[in-house]
C-alpha cells in the first residue's frame, strides 16, 4: 500500500474502556495483528476502571513497548450516564484517529465501541465490534432495552464485523442486527496447558484456611453484576464450618462485602485475596468454583476453572448455559435464593460428583482453547486484510479420499491452517475423525458419505473453488475427471508399490496427467518410482513435507504417563509394517534386553498386531495406545523412534521425531532415505538389522548419545516457513 509515494504497513488500533480489557482478553490479539503485517496501536484508559492492580498494568505497558505497539490515553467513561465524559472521549479518539489513519479499529466494551464506531464512521475506517456479552438479553431488565438496543441496532449498520462470543448473542444478531457480517467465537480463549500444571506454592497455608476444609472459589470484579452477596448469604446459610469461601478480584464492593461477611458471621471463613496474577494456584486449592453473576458474555474464569477440572455451580444465565450442564455442575436461578444453598449442599457433600463433574468440564473445555479462538480470529483479520486490499479471495479446496488423521491428512490441515492471503482454505473429505480436528482449527468443512463423482460435484458446486488441491491419486483423478474451470493441483504424498508398474491406477493417473496444472511430490523417490512421471518429470515440482518445529516442541512438553524405550507412530496398515515392529521387539527380548515398546495408531491391522503379541508373549511389554491427537509427548520420551515401513513417501513421523529430539532407526525406502541420506546407519533393511542396531544404542550409552548429536545435526528437517513461501509460489503460478 502507497500513501504520498512511500510504501508503508497498513495499521489497526486495539481500542477498549479499560486497559484491564486489553490484557486480559487481547494480547493474543495484538501479537496476531503484528504477524500478519499489521503496525498495531492501544488505546485505553489506563489510568481509571481497571479490574487488575497497577503493576500489573505497568508490566502490560511493558510488554506492548517491546512488541512496539504505542499506547493512548483515552478518557473512556464505563457509565452510559456520563455524557460530558463520553462527548470528550469521543473528541480525543477523533485527533487520533486523524493523526494516525489507521485503516482498521477493533474495537471492545458497549461504550467504547459505541464512540468508536461513530468516530470510525466519520473518518471511513472499517471496524471489527467484539461484543462481550450484549447489556440487552433475555431476562435483562426493561431500561436496558431502552438503552443499549437501539444505540446497537443503529451502528451495527457502521460496522464491518460484528463478534459475538454466545449463542444468544449471535442468533440475535443475525436476526435483528444489520452489520456487514456476524460471527461468533468462542469467547476469549484460554490456555489450557498452562492451567492444568499444579501450582509451586499453597495457597491454603497462605490464606490461614485449614487442611481439612472445604473451598468456595469465586473469580471475578467485586461488582453488583458478578453478585458475590449471594454467595455470602448462602454461605451462612450453610451452617458448615469447614467451609470456607474465597473471592479473587478487586473492586468497589470490597468493604461492603466484607461489612456483609461480619454481620452474616461467616467473616473468619471469608477471603477477599484482591487482584491475583497467577489465578491457577487458587483453583487447584478449590474444591467448588461458584459463579453467581447477574450477567455475563462467555466467562474466561468460568472457562479456567472447568479447565483445571473443578465442579461449577454457576447462575443460570446466558454464557454459562453453554459452559455448564448437568454433567459439569449445577446451575441455580439468581431470582430463587434457596437454590444456591441446596446446590451447594449437593456438592460438598458428594465427592464422588464433584470429581465426575470436574472430569466432565476438563474434557469440555477442551474446544475453547486460544489456539482455537486464535484460529477464528485470523480468519476474521485476514478476510479485512483481503477486502482492504480489494482484491478477490482465491478459494482453494483441499480434497482427501480418507477421513482419518494420518500423513497426508495432516500436512493437507498444516497449509489449510498456514495459508496466507488472498488465500481462502477449505477441506473435503469422507467422514471420520478428521472432522474434529478441523472444527478446532476453524477450516471450513465439506464431509462426502464417499468420494465419487456425484459427491466431489456436489461438494464443487456449494464451494465454487478457484483452485482445487487433491492430495492422492484417486482425488487427483476424480478431479481431473470433472474438472471445469478451476486449476488442479494434484499432491501425491505417497508411493505405494503399485506406482512402480502399468495397471488400470497407473494408465488412469497417466491418462489424467493433462487436465493437471501441478504434480506436487514429497520426495525425489516418487518421481523415479513412478511410471507415469517419467516421461514429462519437467511438470512434476519436488516440495517435500514441513514440519512447524516450534509448534512440535511446543506440543511435546505436555505430560504423559508411557516413556517408552521403542516408538511406533502410523496407521495400522501394510505399508507402516507394524507387525514387523512387533517381532523386532520380540527379537530384543530374546537378546535379553529389558524393552518396553509403546504403538500408537489405528488401523486395519489392528486385531492381527494384538494377536501377534499375545502369541509371542509381549503383552506386558508391548502396548498399544491407539490413536492419540498429541503423539509428540511420547515421541520426545522415548530413546528410539522405529520405523520398518514397506514404502515412504516422505516419513514425516520421522522428521517429527528428529524435531523433538528423539533419534530413529528406519528402512531404507522412499523419503525415509532421503531424511537420512547422510546417515547410513540409520537404515535397517532387515528385521535383523533393527534388532542389531537398536540393541547397540539401547545397551551402550556412548554409542547413543554419539549417534543422537550425529542424527539430530545432520538430519533434514522440512522448515514450514520455507514450504509455504514455495507453495504459495506454485499457487500464483496457477492463480486465475
Amino acid at each position: 500500500m502507497k500513501r504520498n509515494g512511500e510504501t508503508v504497513r497498513k495499521k489497526a488500533l486495539m481500542l477498549s474502556s479499560v486497559a484491564s480489557m486489553i490484557d486480559q482478553f487481547n494480547m493474543p490479539n495484538i501479537r496476531l495483528l503484528l504477524e500478519l503485517g499489521y503496525d498495531v496501536d492501544v488505546a485505553c484508559n489506563f489510568e481509571k476502571g481497571n479490574t487488575c492492580d497497577r503493576r500489573q498494568i505497568d508490566r502490560m505497558r511493558r510488554t506492548l513497548r517491546e512488541l512496539g505497539v504505542a499506547g493512548h490515553q483515552w478518557d473512556c467513561p464505563r457509565n452510559i450516564r456520563a455524557v460530558r465524559a463520553c462527548c470528550i472521549a469521543y473528541g480525543q479518539l477523533v485527533r487520533l484517529l486523524r493523526s494516525q489513519r489507521y485503516d482498521l479499529i477493533h474495537c471492545h466494551s458497549p461504550i467504547g465501541a459505541a464512540l468508536a464506531r461513530l468516530a470510525a464512521h466519520r473518518e471511513r475506517i472499517p471496524v471489527i465490534y467484539t461484543a462481550h456479552g450484549f447489556h440487552f438479553y433475555r431476562g435483562a431488565p426493561l431500561k436496558n432495552w431502552l438503552l443499549y438496543y437501539p444505540v446497537e441496532a443503529a451502528l451495527a449498520r457502521w460496522t464491518e464485523v460484528l463478534i459475538t462470543v454466545n449463542q444468544e448473542d449471535y442468533r440475535f444478531a443475525k436476526r435483528y442486527l444489520k452489520a456487514k457480517k456476524v460471527c461468533r467465537i468462542l469467547g476469549v480463549g484460554i490456555d489450557i496447558s498452562q492451567l492444568q500444571k499444579p501450582p509451586k506454592h499453597d495457597v491454603r497455608h497462605r490464606y490461614h484456611i485449614p487442611e481439612d476444609a472445604q473451598v468456595l472459589l469465586s473469580v471475578g470484579e467485586l461488582s453488583r453484576r458478578k453478585n458475590h452477596r449471594m454467595v455470602l448469604s448462602a454461605l451462612a446459610k450453610l451452617r458448615k464450618e469447614n467451609v470456607y469461601y474465597m473471592i479473587c478480584g478487586q473492586g468497589a464492593l470490597k468493604k461492603e462485602l466484607l461489612r456483609q461477611a461480619v454481620q452474616l458471621g461467616v467473616a473468619k471463613r471469608v477471603r477477599v485475596v484482591g487482584f491475583q496474577r497467577d489465578v491457577s494456584a487458587l483453583y487447584w486449592n478449590a474444591d467448588i468454583f461458584v459463579f453467581p453473576s447477574v450477567q455475563e458474555g462467555m466467562p474466561a474464569a468460568l472457562m479456567e476453572a472447568m479447565a483445571v477440572g473443578l465442579p461449577c455451580v454457576v447462575s443460570d444465565i446466558r454464557g454459562n448455559r453453554e459452559l455448564i450442564d448437568a454433567q459439569g455442575g449445577v446451575r441455580f436461578s439468581v431470582r430463587k435464593k434457596g437454590q444456591l444453598p441446596e446446590a451447594l449442599t449437593k456438592l460438598l457433600e458428594n465427592e464422588t460428583l464433584r470429581q465426575s463433574c470436574g472430569s466432565y468440564n476438563r474434557r469440555k473445555i477442551r474446544a475453547y482453547d486460544t489456539q482455537v479462538v486464535q484460529a477464528q480470529m485470523r480468519k476474521i483479520y485476514g478476510q479485512m486484510k483481503h477486502k482492504q486490499k480489494n482484491t478477490k479471495q482465491v478459494k482453494v479446496l483441499h480434497i482427501l479420499k480418507s477421513g482419518h488423521f494420518a500423513g497426508a491428512e495432516h500436512i493437507a490441515l498444516t497449509i489449510c491452517k498456514n495459508c496466507r492471503e488472498p488465500y481462502q482454505a477449505a477441506y473435503a473429505s469422507e467422514k471420520g475423525e478428521i472432522q474434529e480436528r478441523l472444527q478446532k482449527d476453524g477450516i471450513a468443512y465439506f464431509p462426502m458419505k464417499k468420494l465419487n463423482l456425484k459427491e466431489l460435484n456436489r461438494v464443487i458446486r456449494a464451494y465454487q473453488p478457484d483452485i482445487v488441491h487433491a492430495h492422492d491419486f484417486t482425488a487427483s483423478v476424480l478431479c481431473a475427471l470433472v474438472k471445469r474451470r478451476y486449476l488442479l493441483i494434484s499432491h501425491l504424498h505417497n508411493n505405494p508399490l503399485w506406482i512402480r508398474r502399468w495397471n488400470i491406477r497407473s494408465v488412469c493417473y497417466r491418462a489424467m496427467r493433462h487436465r493437471m496444472d501441478a504434480v506436487l511430490l514429497v520426495s525425489k523417490a516418487i518421481r523415479e518410482e513412478a511410471v507415469f512421471l517419467k516421461d514429462r518429470k519437467s511438470r512434476a515440482i519436488v516440495v517435500g513435507n514441513p514440519v512447524n518445529v516450534r509448534y512440535v516442541r511446543q506440543l511435546a512438553q505436555e505430560a504423559v504417563a508411557d516413556a517408552p524405550d521403542l516408538l511406533f507412530v502410523g496407521r495400522l496398515t501394510r505399508q507402516k509394517a507394524p507387525e514387523q515392529f512387533i517381532r523386532i521387539v520380540y527379537g530384543l527380548c530374546k537378546k535379553g534386553i529389558p524393552v518396553r515398546a509403546l504403538m500408537l495408531g489405528e488401523g486395519e491391522l489392528l486385531a492381527p498386531c494384538r494377536a501377534l503379541i499375545r502369541k509371542l508373549g509381549l503383552t506386558e511389554i508391548v502396548c498399544m495406545k491407539g490413536f492419540v491427537s498429541n503423539p509428540y509427548p511420547y515421541m520426545r520420551q522415548a530413546r528410539l523412534l522405529l520405523m520398518p515401513s514397506a514404502w515412504e513417501g516422505y516419513g514425516l513421523a520421522a522428521a517429527e521425531a528428529l524435531a523433538v529430539g528423539t533419534p530413529v532407526l528406519v528402512s531404507p525406502v522412499g523419503g525415509l532415505k532421503e531424511q537420512l541420506l547422510d546417515i547410513p546407519y540409520a537404515w535397517c533393511s532387515s528385521e535383523n538389522a533393527f534388532v542389531k542396531k537398536a540393541a547397540k544404542l539401547l545397551t551402550d550409552q556412548k554409542l547413543y548419545e554419539a549417534y543422537r548429536k550425529k542424527i539430530l545435526r545432520r538430519a533434514c528437517i522440512g522448515d514450514l516457513d520455507t514450504y509455504m513461501q514455495k507453495l504459495q509460489y506454485i499457487y500464483e503460478g496457477c492463480k486465475p
